[in-house]
This record gives structure tokens, C-alpha cells and sequence, in this order.
């Protein structure tokens, strides 16, 4: 027999890639957050289980409807692979809002109105600078605390240099539980266009009570009305968390016990990395 080897010329092992099929928490203390705080809304941010729990601060003098003004924690968004995501290739991403505790002064006069979401964004390292960064979000406002009533808050940059928010009404009883689905592109970043991004949020009650659906309003809609105001860029995609009062001022220094919130934030992606496609005729 020849003890020459036979030709392996084509032949591999394989590529082993680690999968994140499914849903995904959001953790603020992963190791390649950026994170700022440019109002001083909150004390202190855990992650137990699974689970964000978000201390706010004694006293803030800053009152704003625009989460990006807000506690945020940006991540680089990646596929299930854990392959970068850019605006210029198409993308699916669904979110996952949901409230579990409240402890403290909140929502009242005076009392912070407690909100957080999720977004995209392009720009992490300065989310507020409303001249050098292009986002758009979705969350809840708890703004009913008796009825555990909640208000869908979105907000997305306006203008170029400015920002715009939507608040929905208060919805029906315990409406603790919220999906949203983002639409973007396929005309972003260089191909601009306004009527490329959106997107669509609703709001359920917990899943033992069958996810039933609030029936005040059938969805809450957002998308971006100029094209001076969509993702400028063709890189990278930032999913951030934002954790926050709605429109409040408060100073428990004297009295009053600042609030926790404890929240869960979950997100979903499909991707592809080879593009939108067509014959380009």
C-alpha cells in the first residue's frame, strides 16, 4: 500500500458558532455597554436574574418626555451568531417591555413617572446629541400606579437636530406586558429615506391572564418624517436600553422614599448579512 496521504484538497471540520436562537435579555452591566446618564436620573442598576432593577435618585431638577435624555445603556446589536448588524443590511428586530415591581414614591405629584424601553440608535457614545445621533424607541410610562395602568411612550430624532415623542393614553388595567416590531430600511444610511423606518408597539396583560390584549388603542405607531432625521450611517446598529421619569421633577430629601423599579428588557433579531437583494436594474 502507498503511504502517501490521498488528496484533501476541498475538506474542512466545519464552523463551530455559538447560537442565540430565541429571545435575549438586555443586561446594562455587560462588558461592552456604554453607558451615560446625562441627567443623574438614577442611583444604581442591577441585573438579577434576568431581571434590571433600577434605583432612581434622591432628587433630579431635570423634567423631559425624550428617553434619549434618559439613564441608557448602548450595545453593539448582533445577529444570533454574534456577527455585527449594519443599517445597510436587512434586519428583523422585535422587542420586549415588561414591568414586574415598583417600590417607592412614584408617578404621583412631584414623584417620578417611571419609563423605560428599548431602541436603535447609531451613535452610542453621545445617544442625546441630537445633532450627531439618529435613534428611534419604544417603551412604557407607568403613569396609573392604583391600576397598574401604563401609556406607551415613543420618541425618535426630528428634524435633523431635534427630537419628537408619542404618548398614548392610559391603557386598560395591568397592561404590564409589551411587544414592538422595528422596520428599517431598506433605504438608510446613504439611500436615505424617511419612509424607510418605523415602528409598531402593543401592549398585553401577563401571560396567566392569556396575554390578554388592551383593546384602548389597537397599536401605537411611530415612524421617522424626514429624511434629515434617519440612520445616516451604513455601519454598525446599537440596541439601548432607557430607564427614566416621564415629564417629572422630584426631591425626596426631605421626605419621600425614591422609587425601584425592577423590569424585564428582551429582544429578538434575524439578519442577514448578504443584503436587500434585486436585480439592481
Amino acid at each position: 500500500m502507498s503511504k502517501l496521504p490521498g488528496s484533501i484538497k476541498g475538506k474542512n471540520t466545519g464552523i463551530r458558532r455559538r447560537k442565540h436562537m430565541g429571545w435575549r435579555d438586555f443586561d446594562p452591566l455587560a462588558h461592552n455597554v456604554v453607558a451615560e446618564d446625562p441627567n443623574d436620573m438614577i442611583a444604581s442598576v442591577a441585573n438579577t436574574g434576568g431581571n434590571i432593577v433600577v434605583t432612581f435618585q434622591t432628587a433630579c431638577s431635570v423634567d423631559s418626555e425624550h428617553p434619549t435624555d434618559y439613564a441608557v445603556f448602548a450595545i453593539p446589536l448582533t445577529n444570533n451568531y454574534g456577527e455585527p448588524i449594519n443599517f445597510i443590511e436587512p434586519f428583523s428586530l422585535l422587542t420586549q417591555i415588561e414591568f414586574i415591581s415598583a417600590t417607592g414614591d412614584h408617578s404621583g405629584n412631584g414623584q417620578p413617572e417611571l419609563a423605560w424601553g428599548l431602541g436603535i440608535c447609531e451613535n452610542p457614545t453621545d445617544i442625546d446629541n441630537q445633532a450627531t445621533n439618529k435613534w428611534i424607541c419604544h417603551g412604557l410610562s407607568q403613569n396609573n400606579v392604583s391600576s397598574s395602568q401604563h401609556s406607551m411612550l415613543q420618541s425618535k430624532s426630528y428634524g435633523g437636530n431635534s427630537s419628537q415623542r408619542s404618548y398614548t393614553s392610559n391603557q386598560g388595567a395591568t397592561t404590564s406586558l409589551c411587544h414592538a416590531r422595528y422596520f428599517v430600511g431598506p433605504a438608510v444610511g446613504s439611500n436615505n429615506d424617511c419612509t424607510n423606518v418605523q415602528v409598531i408597539g402593543q401592549v398585553f396583560d401577563y401571560s396567566g391572564a392569556a396575554y390578554s390584549k388592551d383593546t384602548s388603542s389597537q397599536y401605537d405607531k411611530l415612524d421617522i418624517g424626514q429624511d434629515n432625521s434617519v440612520f445616516e450611517s451604513d455601519g454598525q446598529v446599537y440596541l439601548f436600553a432607557w430607564v427614566g421619569s416621564y415629564g417629572n421633577t422630584w426631591d425626596f430629601s426631605s421626605s419621600g422614599t425614591a422609587p425601584v423599579l425592577t423590569c424585564r428588557l428582551r429582544y429578538l433579531v434575524q439578519h442577514d448579512s448578504a443584503g436587500w437583494g434585486g436585480t439592481g436594474t
